[in-house]
C-alpha cells in the first residue's frame, strides 16, 4: 500500500530533521508499503502544491507528522484534504496527535491518531485496512466510531522493547543537505573545529522518559535505548555517508542509566571515529564525576541541562525531583572538565514571583562566575517561558485557572516556550513578569562585561536598560518591549527573515515538483 507522510511545520525558525516520522517510513517499508514524504519543512508548499502531489502518488493513506506546535497547520490542511480526498483516510502523529486528540476529533477531517509510538502501530494499520477493518486490534490507536467520536484500540501505551528491530531512519526521503546545512548553522560554535568544515546532524539514541515535570506534555515514559552496537555502527553510516563531524543527540533524557552511557561513551572513544558530539537530555541529579570523564573522553564538547529555575520553590512546583545544590554541583563538574553547558532556565510558571526571579538570577550569576572560573566562557543560556502545552499539568492548571477558555483559538496561535503566551505566574501580567526577567539579565550582562572589561558591550546594554525602563513606563506597564508597543498597537512587528526561508532560498529546489 502506498503511504503519504507530511511532515508539518511549526512557526518557529526550526528546520531539523524530523527523525521520529523517518523512523515510521523505514518501518513501513520494511513492511513492504510505498512512503511518499511530503517535507513542508523544506520545502515552500501550498494547499494546491499538497494536494497535486497527493493525487499523483495516489497514497491509501494520508498521514501527518509534527509536534503539538504545529496544529495551525494540521487543521485546515487536514481539512482541505478530506475535501478533495474524501476516501482516503487520514492518521495524525507525532506529539500532536496525542495531545490535542479533542480538538482533532472535533475540527480536523483526521480518521484516525496514533496514541504513542508508531513503528508497529502503523504497519498493524494498513493491515486491518487491507483486511477485516478491525481498528480496536491495532495498538496505540484513536479511530472513529460510526457516531464520529473517537474510540480506544484494545491496546495502548504498548512500547517497542527492542529499539534495534526497527530499521534506521529512511533519511533518502528527505533532503539531508538541507537538514545538514540548518544543524550546522545551529550548532558549528559548539562542535565546529578549526580548519575542518563543520557537517552537523541531529540523532536519538533513547526513547522516553520516566520523569514527570509540570510543563512536559510528552507521553512516553518508558525509557529504553539502543545497544552500543547498533549505535555506534549508526554513527559509522552517518559518517560514511552524509560525511558527519559532529552528532547533536536528541534524547528526551539521555542520562538514566550511568553504567549504560559510560559504556558508550567508552565505546565512542575506542572506535576511533573522531566525531564530536553534543547532548540534550542532562538531568543534573543523575550526573557523576566519572560520567562527564567519560564524556569528555568521548568527545562531547556541550551537554544541555535542563536547570530551569534557581529557586527551590519552583524547582519543587515544576517537579523537578532536583536541588539547586545538585544543578550547581553538575555544572561544576561539567565546567571542570571544559565542557560547554546548556542550561535551560524557565521563568513564569505558576507561583513565580519577583522574589523567585532574583533567586533564579543569582543562581544565573553564580553560574557565570563558575564558567570564567573553569575559562569556559562561550556558555550560553537559554531562556524560555513556561508554556501551557495539552498533556502538561499546567495545562491544566490553566484551565481550572480560566486561562484558556478556547482551547481551539490557543492552539491556534500557540509557539514555543521562547515567548510568554500566558501569565500562568503570580506577577500581574505577562509584561510585569517579561520586564523583571529583561532587566534581571541585562544587569547581569552588565556585571559580566565589566568584568571581562568589555565597556561598549557595558555602555549597550545599559542603553538596552534605560529603553526597557521607558517602555514599560510610558506604556503604563502594560508593555515590555518594542515589539510589545508595537503589538498592542496594532503595528507590524520587527522580525528579521527566518534563517530557515534564507537557507531554502540558498540552496533552492532540488526535486521536480516540490516547490514552487
Amino acid at each position: 500500500m502506498r503511504v503519504a507522510l507530511i511532515n508539518l511545520m511549526t512557526k518557529e525558525d526550526h528546520a531539523f530533521v524530523n527523525i521520529g516520522a523517518l523512523y515510521i517510513a523505514s518501518s513501513l517499508r520494511k513492511a513492504g508499503h510505498e512512503v511518499r514524504f511530503i517535507d513542508l519543512v523544506r520545502y515552500s508548499l501550498d494547499e494546491n502544491d499538497i494536494k497535486k502531489m497527493v493525487k499523483d502518488f495516489r497514497p491509501d493513506l494520508i498521514a501527518f507528522s509534527g509536534i503539538i506546535t504545529a496544529y495551525y497547520q494540521l487543521e485546515p490542511l487536514s481539512n482541505s484534504l478530506k475535501r478533495e480526498f474524501g476516501d482516503i483516510p487520514q492518521l495524525v502523529g507525532g506529539s500532536v496527535g496525542p495531545s490535542a486528540v479533542n480538538l482533532i476529533e472535533r475540527y480536523t477531517g483526521a480518521d484516525f491518531v496514533c496514541m504513542g509510538e508508531g513503528e508497529e502501530m502503523a504497519p498493524a494499520l494498513l493491515r486491518e485496512m487491507a483486511g477485516g477493518k478491525r481498528w480496536e486490534k491495532v495498538p496505540n490507536l484513536m479511530y472513529r466510531g460510526g457516531d464520529g467520536t473517537f474510540r480506544k484500540s484494545e491496546e495502548q501505551q504498548m512500547y517497542i522493547e527492542d529499539l534495534d528491530s526497527v530499521p534506521y531512519p529512511a533519511y533518502d526521503l528527505v533532503d539531508m543537505e538541507f537538514y545538514i546545512a540548518y544543524s550546522t548553522s545551529v550548532f558549528s560554535l559548539d562542535l565546529g573545529e578549526k580548519g575542518r568544515p563543520s557537517r552537523i546532524t541531529t540523532m536519538v539514541v533513547s526513547r522516553g522518559c520516566p520523569f514527570s515535570c509540570s510543563f512536559c506534555y510528552r507521553l512516553i515514559k518508558k525509557w529504553r535505548h539502543h545497544s552500543i552496537d547498533n549505535i555506534i555502527a549508526h554513527f559509522r553510516m552517518m559518517k560514511e555517508r552524509y560525511g558527519i563531524t559532529a552528532i547533536v543527540l536528541n534524547d528526551e533524557l539521555i542520562f538514566v542509566d550511568r553504567k549504560w552511557f559510560i559504556s558508550l561513551c567508552d565505546a565512542i572513544a575506542a572506535s576511533g571515529l573522531g566525531l564530536r558530539f553534543a547532548c540534550g537530555g542532562g538531568k543534573p541529579g543523575i550526573v557523576t564525576e566519572e560520567m562527564i570523564a567519560a564524556m569528555k573522553k568521548a568527545g562531547f564538547k556541550r551537554i544541555g541541562y535542563g536547570i530551569e529555575s534557581g529557586s527551590p520553590k519552583i524547582l519543587s512546583l515544576m517537579k523537578k525531583e532536583v536541588t539547586v545544590e545538585k544543578n550547581y554541583q553538575a555544572l561544576y563538574i561539567t565546567h571542570k572538565h571544559g565542557i560547554i553547558s546548556r542550561s535551560n532556565i524557565v521563568f513564569g510558571h505558576p507561583g513565580e514571583d519577583a522574589g523567585t526571579v532574583k533567586e533564579t538570577m543569582r543562581f544565573i550569576e553564580s553560574v557565570q562566575l563558575l564558567q570564567e572560573k573553569f575559562g569556559v566562557l562561550d556558555d550560553e543560556l537559554q531562556i524560555w517561558f513556561a508554556t501551557a502545552y495539552p498533556g502538561s499539568p499546567i495545562y491544566e492548571q490553566a484551565r481550572s485557572r480560566g486561562l484558556i477558555p478556547d482551547e481551539r483559538g490557543y492552539l491556534l496561535r500557540v509557539t514555543s516556550q521562547a515567548h510568554c503566551h500566558l501569565n500562568l505566574s503570580d506577577f500581574r501580567s505577562m509584561a510585569q513578569l517579561k520586564s523583571a526577567v529583561d532587566k534581571g539579565l541585562t544587569w547581569l550582562d552588565v556585571k559580566r562585561s565589566l568584568r571581562r572589561k568589555r565597556y561598549a558591550r557595558v555602555f549597550k546594554k545599559l542603553q538596552r536598560m534605560i529603553y526597557l525602563h521607558i517602555i514599560y513606563a510610558l506604556t503604563l506597564g502594560r508593555c515590555a518591549t518594542l515589539n510589545d508597543a508595537k503589538r498592542m498597537l496594532g503595528l507590524p512587528e520587527t522580525r528579521p527573515e527566518r534563517f530557515r526561508e534564507t537557507l531554502r532560498k540558498r540552496m533552492g529546489c532540488r526535486m521536480e515538483g516540490f516547490c514552487k
